[in-house]
């Protein structure tokens, strides 16, 4: 029986671990992310975001939306360089859908919102600013394959990026190669003027995110696809749900050998009874009454 009760128990702990991981990474990812991504239909950029953001964010389960710029670029300082993923936002409206404010580790969001004038305000991811060796402060140079025809060819674009502060979201995919900076900054560098890559979406309930999705594209009408959480994060999800039942069997199988220890053990026990089984029964007791007493 206290095998049984240790196999029960390593059996709940090793679930129990595991279900919280899984949370926590989810916690995590959906504080980097926004629950839903509106797109253009064909891929092409919105020309009319502010419009598409007012209207979704009356649609009735949405908490929050959000316009971005999504571009790569190379970033260089005096000592090293890294390729990074840079999102323009509205600092405003991003912190209705991710935690990328609340995960300011050094610096702050001020210059983002602000005016400014030379180099534009950016934040980079904590590992990010740590291998360009780049604080608070500091110039970065920023180098966007989107670039503009000259007579001698196409030549990249080049700007310079003031750090304002550094972010650490807890996941090293978006703290060493992540960087936001102003939605105007973005839109000048990637050449997309007064349009915006897509729109994020925050909901109220993280797991309704298909009736979510399914009203915002009803409100929105023809012309629109949207992907979210869930299927930007399918095969991480289900490999930690194979580990978990991988790792539930495993373990329970110690369950599996204390219930076959009792089972021997009472079978054993009966065998020894018989001769007291056999005198019971010419005194009169039933079948019965012998069974309920064993078990």
């Amino acid at each position: 029986m206290g095998g049984g009760g240790v196999g029960v128990m390593a059996v709940l702990i090793a679930l129990g671990l595991m279900t919280g991981l899984q949370s926590e990474i989810r916690t995590r990812i959906l504080g980097a992310t926004a629950h839903v991504s509106i797109f253009q239909g064909r891929g092409d950029p919105f020309h009319n975001y502010a419009e598409v953001v007012e209207t979704v964010r009356a649609v009735p389960g949405v908490a929050g939306t959000a316009a971005a710029v999504y571009g790569k670029g190379l970033l260089t300082s005096t000592t090293g360089s890294a390729v990074a993923t840079l999102k323009g936002i509205v600092p405003a409206d991003e912190a209705t859908v991710t935690d990328v404010v609340e995960q300011i580790r050094d610096g702050d969001i001020g210059p983002l919102e602000r005016a400014w004038t030379g180099p534009a305000p950016v934040l980079l991811g904590h590992v990010l600013a740590d291998s360009l060796n780049v604080g608070v402060g500091d110039v970065v140079t920023v180098t966007s394959p989107k670039g503009r025809l000259s007579p001698i060819g196409v030549l990249p674009r080049v700007a310079r990026l003031r750090v304002a502060g550094t972010v650490k979201t807890g996941l090293f995919e978006f703290d060493s190669s992540w960087a936001y900076m102003p939605i105007e900054a973005a839109q000048r560098l990637f050449e997309q003027r007064d349009q915006a890559t897509l729109v994020e979406v925050r909901l109220d309930d993280m797991f309704a995110v298909r009736e979510g999705a399914g009203a915002i594209l009803e409100e929105l009408g023809h012309g629109y696809i949207t992907t979210d959480w869930v299927q930007m994060n399918q095969s991480l999800f289900s490999a930690l749900w194979i580990e978990k039942m991988a790792i539930g069997i495993t373990i329970g199988l110690i369950v599996v050998v204390a219930a076959l220890n009792i089972v021997a053990t009472l079978v054993l026990m009966v065998m020894e009874k018989h001769k007291d089984i056999a005198i019971l029964v010419s005194m009169g007791a039933s079948r019965g009454a012998i069974t309920r007493i064993f078990m």
